[in-house]
């Protein structure tokens, strides 16, 4: 092979299993005639290996490999590769050289992780740790620990680190229960990888480098993230950049397969009720993410659904303006016509008059040319004119016979010119690629070079600042108590030899109950294959019952006593003439075979029809049916009747349709009298024209025959089938239903008896052995069940003395002394610096030196692919030569044979020409006598009509340039002017003149008008309507091809995913299946315990299962889905759980094969087990063939934390007391406090086991409060569960409630809160949902169920009576959005609310009771859109900036300078918190509840009203109207400021405010 390899695009599979060349197509490189393809050449296999390789075949000269590579080659050519022989000598091996991009090794592992593996994980007081750091290996890392060790720790570690919601975690409601105990905060770090591959992709690369480090501090109030790089340096604090690194690197750790917590572990297969089979639905379409697409697609079928309704009326009103325009521009154009239609009907009306005397003359003269033409001289000259065709039809026949030849020695030459051309064309590619690869490798090689100095350069300055910075470490200084810690060891060996002898018989029992367990297994098994064996067998005497019946009446066969019952009916009615055909049927008693050695094929391939019937009609398939029913037979056994011609012949089907080979349609022999509509029945239903049989039971030989195209499907002797499906080769066993019968064509009765006989000894002999080992099972099971007993009775002994040491240590433990300690000192961090320089610095000589080796080659390369074009040009100019010469002699040749047939037809022609000449000339005698009649009759009249010929002429000229004018062409014109054609435009022109006078309704001058006021209309209204009509289709043409395509993709994956959970219950001999039921949202997993599967049946309620095996099944399904999950990393927590050590060491026998087979991925697995199966599996692994080097997989072993002490107190620096955590056993990092602190809490009554029990509790749960500047402190408030920020100012004065606008929060009254507060007590919160506030998904309860101003108002009454105090009664302040909640508090709570400012409230131009009456439904559909799809999320991120923001603030503030970066600040951050985005969503879809105008009708109190006169949003001439409500005292118009006069002009707004308040203080 001269150039490239071309095989199938799969996954590589094994070591060096496959490789891909450039154009994404495959070789495989296990192909035994790989040789044959490649030749002695070289394959180059490039990128990495266990993924996609890109091969090409480089040279004939092999370059030999490392030893490792030719192992690895040789391996591979036992397998196949290499082995094909010529001449009986073995040939060399195939010689792979790879180029790798530095990640991956010689035996297929990795140095390092790829974009997206977790490198480290480093927690601080998260969970039961005070201080962990793991790291991770870049393929497989094992983390095992007993329960209580904290190891899932790292997995909820790495879940919140990737941003899932804390209540997906399985552990905790909320992130601040993540705190450990005692601890103020959290801090999570992980490190993931970074550096790209040519593969794979990096986030950013030039700007984190290597590495990226996401860390989240986690508070009790709040969290925060920080985004550093390799270096450490902080490159973001913005979750949206979280966002971006999960989609750039495929992160998702919320999918529940890639991350699968102990929860999910445990529960998976655990349950089969209807609940636990949707939740099992739900994780698979969350696993594949097809639930997501889903979703979005109902969405939009939904969204669709709903604006078809109001498109459709937008349709008509659109259809009708258009209507309207052409009516009224017919009428127009009508009336138009009118005025010169009658002229143009006096010159129709003569030119037609004299066209008629014109059509006459025509033909008379052209009948007396006809007749003044010489007969006998045309006779003459076409007897002539055949002797000369004859003679030219002979040479042309002599030419094209030897034109024939060149043509025929043209292929040969033209395919051999074409061959050196592809040659040659094969090595200029394989000259390109190098040429390529070339200039690749200095790209690279410099890239790296720039990247070394650099790296140099960062090294040496970080080198010297670790030398100056560098400190000395504490060393530690605490011991423990000897003599104490001396009685607690040995009442803790103790404990330990009594719980080790309660170890001891558990293990003991439980060896028993598995033993016990295995052997009922092994009964059910047996029963089982009993019950089968009488089932084979009663099927058998049944069949043999039969075929002794068969012997009266063949027809037995087809359906026993009711087909040969139904047969006699049948021929009665055809006697009564019930039948217009009579019946054909059951048709196996016309068939026959050719060869009994394919019967069964035959049986298995059209068994399903011989007992089918053949009607002619609809009529008499219901009277067939009848029958078939009155002679016993159900729906159920009712045989199959189809309705096709009798009569109709065999079907005439061409060979090369034919397969060829063996087919059914050959095998099989009919009846001549029924042979059309049986056999045509057989080729429609069966198929057995397209049917292959094969007497070879090999594989290899049918599944090449089921890949010819004209092969529908391949049976072999044994009745096995084969086909393809795609390209993929589907092998199925015999139907049962024809596995225990007897074929019925070609086998004679007596050959069926005896084989059915043998049958039926032979079951007899299998059944007795079952009951044999029946018995057996059972003695061994009452054996098993008395050992048991014994263990349990020395088991309840054994625990009463454990429990008596163990009480005796506790009490030791309880009195225990505890020591300090101080972390260890920290390694010389300046030594990696120092290797860091070093490996820079020889990086860049290999980098210089790679460059220069490549530039020599790069002109020797360019030099030889010129000389190969010029080569190519050549061939090429001489092939085109070659085939322009034979193209000339094809197209003479065709031109030949055509005149030659031309010939042959003129000679016929000719003759038949001259026998009609004289019978024609009669005719046209006759005929002219006539015409010559008709023109003395019609001149008369036409000249009366038209005066003269001259003037039709004129009039005829006029009418021709105006049809010119009209852009007629002349051919068109001259039709016009026919008899025919001037006929009809006279009628019409006349119907025109008629109805143009009926239907005008009105001067022209009036339609105008009417048309002009319609057109407008339609350009003014209508050019929306067709947008908004065009932008519906594509949205629905958009929706179903969606809607179309996931359900290719559902179908696919539930076969692929059902295919691997089968591989992988295969391993350890189990059968398994999944099935999706789509309607019921149901997934439905059933498993068969037995060799292979086949013993027993399928079990669907897994709890039938042992612990062990359910736990198996769940790694299974896992590993399966797993597949079909797009994500770098896989992580599993407790997947061995219920393991015992033969399923454990299978189920990490497929995780290490799963991850061997996609090193290209990470692997993280926790288990509470002891992990000595995992060298036992990875043993077994390699013993078949895959190899894992020891460096694959790493385990880390976790010991439990360590105990607590009885109290360790942390105290915060307002006094406040909380529990922290201490070691008795080591060094902790918590902080250490004298107990002369400790007792400076006052707060503080008692401590018990970590508990703090206040003096006093207030009613509200608040906490501190902290000083943000002089004179204004800020808090948080506890209500209902939600966190609400606060803050207050002033200790005298009566009490003000400020209430911000939608999107504001505290801050937005930060200019009034000083002031106010010198004379007053002043309070603002924020609203649920806003500011530093809770915010709880609205997308988990009805729309606007939680946000909304009846919340709103409930949360401000609260927070008068828990934090202001209920005794006194107060004054609230609002802006926007703020004054329909004061109004809503104030008609709630009259008796707490003195009075009400609102200062430009909120007009609620969106409720739909303002909305005009069409806009509703639109407006509705954008809300709903916007809270239920992306495009909400896409709408408010571009809102949320800073320049976004900024923006808004600049159209609704009077004076844009008021528009600071302060402010913009206030409004932003609490925008970008959690949850923000959402809160938005919800709101702007609130079109319902109160209105101001309705509200300042119901207020009980007195209501002060401000407003900016420069308000662009809620205009002042809409608030005037408020003036006349009877609680309104004033109305004050606020010049040149905006929607904000608070904080737009506090100097304007706080005497306001302190007037109001002093004129209602009583």
């Amino acid at each position: 092979m001269a150039g490239e390899v071309v095989g199938v695009k799969k996954e590589l599979t094994t070591p060096l299993g496959e490789a891909s060349i450039e154009d994404g197509t495959v070789i495989d490189l296990t192909d035994p005639n790989l040789r044959e393809k490649t030749g002695d050449q070289t394959v180059k296999v490039h990128g990495k290996r266990k993924s996609r390789v890109d091969a090409r075949v480089v040279g004939k000269k092999p370059r030999t490999l490392t030893d490792k590579k030719e192992n690895s080659s040789s391996n591979m050519a036992s397998g196949g590769v290499g082995q094909a022989r010529s001449n009986g000598d073995t040939p060399e091996p195939m010689t792979l050289e790879f180029q790798d991009d530095g990640v991956w090794q010689d035996d297929g592992t990795r140095t390092r992780g790829l974009p997206g593996h977790v490198k480290k994980i480093e927690v601080v007081d998260f969970m039961c740790h005070d201080h962990m750091t793991m790291e991770f290996a870049p393929h497989v890392t094992f983390i095992s620990g007993k329960n209580g060790s904290g190891k899932s720790a790292s997995l909820q570690a790495l879940q919140c680190s990737l941003g899932v919601n804390a209540t997906k975690h399985g552990k905790n409601a909320s992130l601040s229960k993540l705190i450990r105990t005692g601890a103020d905060e959290a801090l999570i770090k992980v490190t993931i990888w970074n550096k790209p591959t040519a593969d794979y992709e990096a986030y950013r690369h030039d700007v984190y480098g290597d590495s990226i480090t996401i860390e989240r501090r986690i508070t009790t109030r709040t969290h925060s993230w920080v985004f550093r790089a390799a270096n450490n340096r902080i490159i973001s604090r913005k979750k949206e950049e979280l966002e971006h690194i999960l989609h750039t690197l495929g992160l998702n750790a919320s999918n529940p397969v890639t991350v699968m917590t102990q929860n999910t572990a445990r529960g998976l297969l655990g349950s089969t009720t209807s609940k636990a089979d949707h939740e099992k639905y739900d994780l698979y379409m969350d696993a594949t993410q097809l639930g997501t697409i889903a979703e979005n697609i109902a969405v939009t079928k939904h969204c669709l659904t709903q604006m078809s309704e109001h498109v459709e009326k937008i349709g008509d009103e659109y259809d009708s303006f258009k209507s309207k325009v052409g009516e009224v521009r017919t009428r127009k154009e009508k009336l138009q016509r009118l005025e010169h239609l009658n002229q143009e009907l006096q010159d129709l009306e003569t030119v037609f008059a004299m066209e008629i005397v014109h059509e006459q003359e025509r033909m008379r003269d052209e009948l007396k040319g006809k007749l003044e033409g010489d007969v006998m001289a045309q006779m003459t000259k076409a007897t002539e004119e055949i002797a000369e065709k004859q003679t030219d039809l002979e040479e042309k026949q002599e030419s094209i016979k030897k034109q024939n030849e060149f043509i025929n020695n043209f292929e040969a030459n033209a395919e051999s010119m074409r061959a050196k051309i592809d040659a040659l064309k094969g090595q200029r590619r394989e000259v390109v690629k190098a040429l390529q690869h070339s200039l690749k490798v200095i790209d690279r090689n410099k890239t790296i070079l720039s990247t070394e100095q650099s790296r140099k350069k960062d090294a040496q300055e970080a080198l010297e600042d670790l030398r100056k910075d560098q400190a000395d470490h504490e060393e530690r200084a605490n011991d423990l108590v000897n003599e104490h810690l001396e009685q607690l060891r040995v009442a803790k060996e103790k404990r330990s030899a009594c719980n080790e002898k309660v170890r001891e018989l558990d293990k003991c029992i439980a060896n028993v109950g598995e033993s016990i367990n295995v052997i009922n297994k092994q009964i059910t098994n047996e029963s089982l294959r009993k019950t089968t064996i009488e089932k084979n067998k009663k099927e058998c005497m049944q069949q043999l019952m039969s075929l002794k019946k068969s012997s009266t009446n063949s027809l037995y066969e087809y359906g026993g006593e009711k087909v040969i019952q139904a047969m006699r009916k049948i021929e009665e009615a055809c006697k009564r003439g019930s039948f217009a055909q009579k019946p054909i049927g059951p048709i196996g008693q016309y068939l026959g075979i050719t060869d009994v050695k394919y019967a069964r094929a035959i049986e298995c391939a059209i068994g399903m029809y011989l007992n089918s019937f053949l009607v002619g009609s609809e009529k008499d398939l219901h009277a067939l049916r009848g029958i078939l029913r009155s002679s016993g037979f159900s729906a159920f056994d009712m045989p199959n009747i189809s309705i096709t011609n009798l009569k109709r012949r065999l079907y005439s089907i061409p060979a090369e349709k034919m397969p060829n080979c063996t087919t059914a349609l050959r095998v099989i022999t009919c009846k001549e009298d029924v042979k059309g509509p049986v056999m045509n029945y057989l080729i429609d239903m069966g198929k057995v024209d397209q049917t292959a049989l094969s007497l070879n039971d090999d594989a290899t030989v049918c599944s090449r025959l089921a890949k010819d195209s004209r092969v529908n499907k391949v049976f072999d002797a044994h009745g096995t089938r084969y086909t393809y499906r795609g390209s993929t080769l589907a092998v199925e066993g015999q139907s049962k239903k024809f596995r225990n019968k007897v074929p019925r064509l070609g086998v004679s009765r007596e050959d069926k008896v005896k084989e059915t006989e043998a049958s039926i000894r032979s079951l007899d002999h299998d059944l007795q052995q079952a009951e044999g080992e029946v018995a057996r099972l059972r003695q061994k099971l009452q054996q098993a069940e008395g050992d048991r007993a014994e263990y349990d009775r020395q088991l309840d002994q054994a625990k009463t003395r454990a429990d008596e040491a163990v009480s005796n240590f506790e009490i030791l433990e309880n009195t225990q002394t505890i020591p300090q300690s101080q972390p260890a000192l920290a390694d010389d961090p300046t030594e990696e610096c120092r290797n860091d320089i070093a490996t820079a610095e020889r990086n860049i000589l290999q980098a210089e030196a790679k460059i220069e080796d490549v530039n020599e080659r790069l002109a020797d390369q360019q030099k030889k692919k010129a000389e190969i074009e010029e080569q190519i040009k050549a061939e090429e100019a001489e092939v085109k030569s070659l085939a322009e010469t034979n193209a000339a002699l094809v197209d003479s040749f065709s031109a030949l044979k055509n005149q030659i047939s031309s010939l042959k037809k003129h000679i016929e022609n000719v003759k038949k020409h001259k026998e009609t000449l004289e019978s024609k000339k009669k005719e046209w005698e006759d005929q002219l006598e006539n015409i010559e009649g008709n023109i003395a009759q019609y001149l008369p009249e036409a000249l009366e009509i038209a005066g003269s010929r001259e003037n039709a002429e004129e009039r005829k000229k006029a009418l021709t340039e105006q049809y010119k004018a009209n852009g007629l062409t002349d051919e068109q014109i001259r039709k016009s002017f026919t008899r025919t054609m001037l006929e009809k435009k006279l009628q019409r022109v006349t119907n025109i003149i008629e109805e143009a006078h009926q239907e005008a309704g009105g001067s022209l001058d009036v339609v105008e008008r009417e048309l002009l006021e319609a057109e407008e209309k339609l350009q003014k209204d209508g050019r929306s309507m067709k947008n908004i009509l065009d932008m519906y289709k594509d949205i629905r043409a958009s929706y179903e091809k969606r809607e179309k395509k996931l359900q290719e993709v559902d179908d696919n994956v539930e076969k692929i995913v059902s295919s691997k959970f089968r591989y992988y219950m295969n391993k350890k001999g189990h059968f398994g299946r999944i099935r999706v039921h789509r309607k019921e949202r149901k997934l439905e997993i059933g498993v068969r315990i037995g060799e292979k599967g086949q013993a027993g049946g399928v079990i669907k309620d897994l709890k039938q299962l042992s612990g062990g095996e359910r736990s198996f099944a769940t790694v299974a399904f896992a590993l399966a889905l797993g597949g079909e999950t797009d994500m770098p990393f896989r992580a599993m927590d407790e997947f061995d759980v219920f393991m015992d050590s033969v399923n454990r060491r299978i189920a990490m026998e497929n995780l290490l094969s799963f991850a061997k087979e996609n090193s290209n991925l990470q692997f993280i697995f926790l288990t509470p087990q002891d992990i000595t199966s995992l060298y036992a599996a990875r043993d077994q692994v390699r013993k078949q063939g895959l190899e894992i080097p020891d460096s694959f997989f790493q385990v880390v072993s976790m010991k439990p934390p360590r105990p607590p002490c009885m109290f360790d107190l942390v105290v915060k620096k307002h006094g406040c007391a909380s529990v922290g955590a201490c070691s008795a056993l080591g060094p902790t990092s918590g902080r250490s406090f004298p107990r002369k602190v400790l007792s400076a809490s006052k707060k503080v009554k008692c401590i018990v086991r970590g508990s703090v029990k206040p003096e006093a509790v207030s009613k509200a749960e608040t906490t501190v409060e902290k000083e943000i500047r002089p004179g204004v402190t800020e808090g948080v408030w506890k209500w209902r569960e939600y966190d609400i920020r606060y803050q207050k100012s002033g200790t005298s004065g009566p009490a003000i409630v400020a209430v911000h606008g939608f999107g504001g929060n505290c801050d937005h009254w930060r200019r009034n809160i000083d002031e106010l507060g010198k004379r007053h007590r002043v309070f603002t919160l924020d609203l649920l949902g806003y500011g530093f506030s809770s915010k709880p998904d609205p997308r988990d309860s009805p729309v606007n169920s939680i946000y909304n101003f009846d919340v709103w108002s409930d949360q401000v009454i609260d927070f008068m009576d828990q934090v202001i105090g209920g005794q006194e009664k107060v004054f609230i302040t609002s802006n926007s959005v703020g004054g329909i909640v004061a109004l809503e508090t104030a008609i709630k709570a009259p008796e707490k609310v003195t009075s009400v400012q609102v200062i430009n409230v909120s007009l609620r131009m969106l409720h739909s009771e303002k909305q005009a009456v069409l806009a509703r439904p639109f407006i509705q559909m954008l809300q709903k859109t916007l809270r239920t799809s992306l495009l909400g999320p896409l709408f408010f991120k571009q809102i949320a900036t800073e320049q976004g923001v900024r923006n808004v603030l600049r159209q609704c503030y009077g004076d844009e300078l008021s528009v600071t970066d302060e402010l913009v600040n206030c409004i932003l951050k609490p925008g970008l918190e959690d949850g923000a985005v959402h809160v938005f969503l919800d709101f702007i879809s609130y079109s319902s509840g109160p209105l101001p105008e309705l509200q300042l009708q119901q207020c009980p109190v007195p209501v002060s009203i401000l407003w900016g006169e420069a308000d662009p949003w809620e205009k002042i001439e809409w608030g005037k109207s408020f003036e006349t409500y009877e609680c309104v005292e004033e109305f004050v118009a606020l010049p040149g400021v905006g929607h904000c006069p608070q904080d737009e002009s506090p100097e304007l707004v706080n005497p306001l405010i302190e007037k109001w308040v002093a004129r209602h203080s009583g």
